[in-house]
C-alpha cells in the first residue's frame, strides 16, 4: 500500500483532454459573432426605450378612485397606533382622521 501511494503520488498529472477541446475555432468564431449580435442590439434596445417612453409620455394618464369593496376594510381587532381604522402608510387617511372626519 505504501510503495504504490508514492508512486501514484511522484507520477506528474497527465494533461485532461475535454471533448470541446477539438472544436476551439468554432467556439471561439461563435463567441465573435454573439458578441458582435449584443452590441448591435443595445442601441437597438435603447431607441426602443425611447420610443416607447415617448408613447407613453405623449397621452393624457386618468386618475381613478378604486371602488371601496366592503372586503377591503374588515378589521379583526384595532391596530396599535393613534388612528386605528387607517393603514400604517395611508397618510391621507391618518390626515382626515386628526381632523377629525376621518
Amino acid at each position: 500500500l505504501g510503495r504504490t501511494a508514492v508512486r501514484t503520488a511522484a507520477r506528474p498529472a497527465g494533461r485532461r483532454f475535454f471533448s470541446a477541446e477539438s472544436h476551439e475555432a468554432h467556439h471561439i468564431k461563435t463567441m465573435d459573432t454573439w458578441r458582435k449580435i449584443s452590441f448591435a442590439c443595445v442601441p437597438v434596445l435603447g431607441l426602443l426605450a425611447v420610443v416607447n417612453v415617448g408613447i407613453h409620455m405623449s397621452h393624457e394618464h386618468h386618475e381613478h378612485e378604486a371602488p371601496a369593496f366592503s372586503y377591503n376594510k374588515i378589521r379583526a381587532k384595532k391596530f396599535p397606533w393613534e388612528c386605528s381604522d387607517c393603514p400604517l402608510f395611508d397618510r391621507e387617511c391618518h390626515r382626515r382622521c386628526r381632523e377629525g372626519g376621518n
